[in-house]
């Protein structure tokens, strides 16, 4: 039956794919479990929530999100996870993103919203608003589906002690080891997605996927390689890359980033957040190579060292490309501060 119980929540709703876990409290309590992100719509607005297509960063706000490998679940939390980082700073751009993570730590389950339904219903009949909204409107940690702080390798919604474990969890959980996968968002929407239906990954932060709205699906999309590396510039085949890719696994190439190039791989995980693909070899498939440049500029093309920091480092770079791919030599080379030049707001 219908309800109100929800008016004043707002929730953003994810495309992806939504499954019941058998294996959940939460999921086996509910008496209408959704197949679609429409249908978790449908009950958001049956018991008086309002649905909303974008993070706004207000307070009692909501991101709810179907499955972990959920391409634009991915995207989400690199966004989130870039907001964050931004908390602590003073620049008047960055502290609008910094309000979205303000109120998110992470994306949430459907489930949040029928257990929201379930314990505001319990409060009302009893009387008791005023403690459901002090208590229940905080999401608790085995509700989230992916969270951007706490210890994520940690099952929370196995082990958390907001209430009893049953025998059949606690066998599951011992028998079934997650295993983490790294493959990228941006390389899981282009399998998994046909080319017309890609741009629905996209949003107002994205602008290095290329699938937007306002871009053509046929536009290259942005590969980006950080110098970085202490010797080496890793697999030079597009297809050798993204096979290692696929597998999943950390490339052993990160265990040689040196640390004095902070100023770089600082803005890698902004690149992730903007739809662009970080890869640790110089291939035949990246458009961006990230170096420390003297300027905040993008060069086509380089020939000479002067726009280098590092003229020895950059006189290197320059000979590999030219042996390498003296065919196809379309790189472009930027600087951190180009790369955070082409944020959106979130």
């Amino acid at each position: 039956c219908e309800s109100n119980v929800l008016e004043g929540l707002n929730f953003c709703v994810l495309e992806g794919v939504y499954l019941t876990d058998e294996n959940s409290f939460d999921a086996r309590a509910t008496q209408e479990a959704p197949k679609t992100e429409e249908d978790v719509i449908k009950f958001i607005m049956k018991h008086g929530g309002s649905y909303k297509a974008k993070v706004t960063g207000v307070r009692k706000e909501y991101i709810i999100g179907g499955n972990e490998d959920d391409a634009r679940v991915r995207t989400q939390i690199d966004g989130l996870k870039y907001a964050k980082s931004l908390v602590k700073s003073r620049k008047k751009a960055d502290k609008i993103l910094a309000s979205v993570a303000r109120y998110h730590d992470g994306i949430l389950k459907w489930t949040f919203v029928h257990y929201l339904v379930k314990r505001l219903r319990e409060d009302a009949k009893g009387g008791s608003l005023k403690r459901a909204d002090d208590n229940y409107l905080l999401p608790e940690p085995h509700h989230y589906l992916v969270r951007v702080s706490g210890n994520e390798g940690i099952n929370e919604d196995l082990f958390c002690l907001d209430r009893p474990i049953s025998v059949e969890e606690m066998e599951h959980a011992l028998t079934n080891p997650v295993v983490a996968k790294n493959c990228p968002w941006q390389l899981n929407g282009s399998i998994d997605l046909p080319k017309v239906d890609r741009w629905v990954l996209s949003a107002s932060f994205t602008s290095f996927w290329q699938h937007s709205i306002d871009s053509p699906s046929d536009e290259s999309a942005v590969v980006v390689y950080p110098d970085v590396f202490s010797s080496g510039y890793g697999l030079s085949s597009e297809e050798d890359a993204i096979e290692e890719l696929l597998a999943g696994s950390r490339s052993a190439r990160w265990e040689n980033a040196e640390a004095c190039f902070d100023e770089i791989t600082s803005t890698l995980p902004l690149v992730s957040a903007m739809g662009g693909l970080v890869t640790p070899h110089l291939h035949s498939g990246v458009t961006h190579i990230i170096c420390l440049l003297t300027a905040n500029i993008d060069i086509e093309d380089a020939k000479s060292t002067g726009n280098f920091v590092l003229k020895e480092r950059g006189r290197c770079l320059m000979d590999y490309l030219g042996q390498k791919f003296p065919q196809n030599n379309k790189f472009k080379v930027v600087s951190p501060d180009w790369i955070r030049s082409k944020v959106h707001c979130i």
